[in-house]
Formats: C-alpha cells, sequence, structure tokens
C-alpha cells in the first residue's frame, strides 16, 4: 500500500485557519491558499463546515460517480493530521491546531496527572474503566475552540452535534437543517459533525453495500442541503480521515514485546505509543522489527520529533509525556489489538496508508 508522511502544509490545519482567516480570529499557522481565494472570490458572508467523519478523498474517487455531489464540487484534496482518526483530527479543525499543540492526540492517551490511559470521549480509562470527572481532562487539554473566539469578537457561532454527543437530532437531515436555521437567524458560522458513515464502516467495510448506500445518502442529504442556502452562504464539507478495511493482530500474541512494556500502549489501534522499560529500550526496535515491520513502522520519541510526525507548532506540555519512547504506524491493512475484549473492526483508520491519509475540501455556493 502507499504510504504517505505528513507535511504539515496543505492539512486540516490550515483548513482550519482559513475558517479563522474569513472569521478574523487569530491564526495558528497559514492557511490554505485555495480555500482562501474561493472564499474570496465568492464573497461568501457565512460559512456552514460539514465534517462527515471517515469519508476519505480517495473513497469518493472510488465509489461516487463525477457528476454526483459530492465529486462535482470537491475543490481540492489536503491531507488530514496524523494520527488519521476522529480526536485529534476533529480537533485540528475545530481549533487550527495540530495534535502535537493540542494535546488531543489519540481515542485513548497516556495522562499522567491521572497516571492512566485515559479515553479521550468517554473520560474514563481505556484499560480499567473508571470513570474520572471531566473537568481532569478539560483542565490540561483546554481547547481554543474557533466558536469561543468568534463569540469574543461578539459575532455568533455554533458547534451542532448528533444527539448521542450532546444534540438533539437523531439524522443527519435534522442535524443540516438546524444549522442552517441558526444562519439564517444571522449566525456567521455553524460546525456540523456527522458520523454514522464511519460507524457503518467499523461495523460492515468501507466498499459493503451499507456503507455505500450511506455514503450515497451523505451526499443526497448534502445536495438537498444546497437548495435551502441563502446566496451568501458558503459550503464547505470536509473529513477527518479516510477508512481502509483490515486485519487485526493481538500484541499479547507476541510476549517477546510486551515484557518489555512499562504502561500498556496508548493513542490508536493503528497508531501505537508504546512505553518501554528502560532496560530494553537499546534492544525493543530489533525485536519489534523482527515480527511486525511488514505492518507497522516504528519510530523512535526522537524520530518522531524530528519528523514532525504530530505536526508543528509550541508542543503541549504534556505531549513527551503522551507519545512515550516509540510510536508504531500502521503501513497496511492491520490493527494492532491491545485487549483481548476488544472489537474486531472491518474498517478503521489511524495509519500512514494514502487512503487514510487524504481527504476532501467541497466547496458550494449559490
Amino acid at each position: 500500500m502507499k504510504i504517505s508522511m505528513p507535511t504539515n502544509k496543505n492539512s486540516l490545519a490550515q483548513v482550519s485557519n482559513s475558517f479563522r482567516r474569513f472569521l478574523n480570529c487569530k491564526l495558528y499557522h497559514e492557511s490554505d491558499a485555495k480555500l482562501d481565494e474561493w472564499i474570496k472570490s465568492n464573497q461568501i458572508e457565512q460559512l456552514l463546515v460539514v465534517l462527515v467523519d471517515g469519508m476519505g478523498y480517495n473513497q469518493l474517487e472510488k465509489y461516487l460517480s463525477e457528476d454526483m455531489f459530492l465529486r462535482k464540487y470537491c475543490h481540492h484534496k489536503v491531507e488530514t493530521v496524523y494520527p488519521t482518526s476522529t480526536v485529534p483530527s476533529t480537533t485540528a479543525v475545530r481549533t487550527g491546531k495540530f495534535p502535537m499543540e493540542s494535546g488531543w492526540m489519540g481515542w485513548q492517551q497516556f495522562l499522567s496527572d491521572v497516571d492512566d490511559n485515559y479515553t479521550m470521549y468517554r473520560d474514563a480509562g481505556y484499560y480499567n474503566e473508571y470513570h474520572y470527572s471531566p473537568e481532569q481532562k478539560e483542565k490540561i487539554y483546554p481547547m481554543d475552540l474557533i466558536t469561543n473566539d468568534i463569540s469574543l469578537k461578539n459575532e455568533t457561532a455554533v458547534e451542532v452535534f448528533p444527539a448521542w454527543i450532546h444534540g438533539k437530532n437523531e439524522d443527519f437531515v435534522s442535524l443540516c437543517n438546524e444549522a442552517n436555521e441558526y444562519l439564517k437567524v444571522g449566525y456567521k458560522y455553524a460546525y456540523v459533525y456527522w458520523d454514522v458513515y464511519d460507524g457503518t464502516m467499523h461495523e460492515t467495510g468501507v466498499a459493503s453495500k451499507e456503507s455505500l448506500d450511506e455514503l450515497y445518502k451523505v451526499n443526497q442529504t448534502l445536495h438537498d442541503l444546497t437548495m435551502m442556502l441563502d446566496s451568501h452562504v458558503g459550503l464547505i464539507i470536509i473529513a477527518d480521515h479516510g477508512h481502509v478495511d483490515l486485519d487485526s493482530v493481538n500484541i499479547h500474541d507476541y510476549p517477546q514485546l510486551t515484557q518489555m512494556f512499562r504502561k500498556m500502549p496508548g493513542l490508536e489501534l493503528r497508531c501505537a505509543s508504546l512505553f518501554i522499560k528502560d532496560e530494553f529500550k537499546a534492544s525493543f526496535k530489533e525485536e519489534f522489527n523482527k515480527v511486525l515491520s511488514d505492518k507497522f513502522l516504528l519510530l523512535s520519541k526522537d524520530e518522531v520529533i524530528e519528523k514532525n510526525l504530530f505536526g508543528v507548532g509550541t508542543p503541549h506540555p504534556e505531549f513527551e509525556n503522551i507519545i512515550g519512547d516509540f510510536v508504531a504506524c500502521a503501513i497496511d491493512k492491520t490493527n494492532l489489538i491491545y485487549r483481548d475484549n476488544d472489537s474486531v473492526f472491518k474498517g478503521y483508520h489511524g495509519g500512514l496508508t494514502e487512503d487514510e491519509r487524504y481527504v476532501p475540501v467541497i466547496a458550494f455556493c449559490k
């Protein structure tokens, strides 16, 4: 499989900083010049940003015809940030920061304040299910949200989520309609997040009938949404990552590796932060590569930092604690399972393959 190392130049972080530029907010990085020009040339006055979880660029190329809405209005493609997963990527869109800056780096990550692997969206221990107060996470990983910046400038902005998070809408149509209603009463910026397509691929695979049907529904819903938008509204549709069909291996099948662990792995199933006992740090890479080098690219902490794997900018104070001693990045279709009771997904993300790394920037206005 083709892999793509992060360049940190044409990514979701730059796209998000284009939103910041449009809203006259502080920029954390250069903005996306192509998107800036589109916004300017079309005299956009309000932005509606829709993020469809898991909708990678290559999936649109493979499964939608050129005349279908999402392909017809695909303006360009960009890299997502790394890891290619929901927590770091949606945070980059919502803030304009790379994962190494925000500290929101994976589904579960080591949190030194509680000395545990913390599941970021569930406020619970990943390996023990101990429930923590959300305030502990928010104190260490505050989000500099675009919507907060706009509010400070006396503008109006909103984020709209599905009911399972903290919204009121169970379906995508209602979610989009709610966001449009905010624009109609004068909001300058609305961000919508939708995750059913991603969840369907996890359960049934990327090319399953169920997943393709869901992609077609997304395409139709967003096409229908355009009929209701005012002429000065810019609709930007993006994704956080793509998906690949895969197999899984259990780390516990390699006791020669797990005996070297001082903590269990963090981050993602396809981007593992590994914590190694001091006496094994010199030999770990050789032992790992003997059994998994065809499936994972193993980088030391120094290599991770040198390659700017998790972005550029001022590192979050917890950054080096989170990445551990090594990071194992998936380069083929393999998940690394850490718990014996983990679900075996048919589709997943988090690795370095091009299918996971590239996402579309779809732009529409009347």
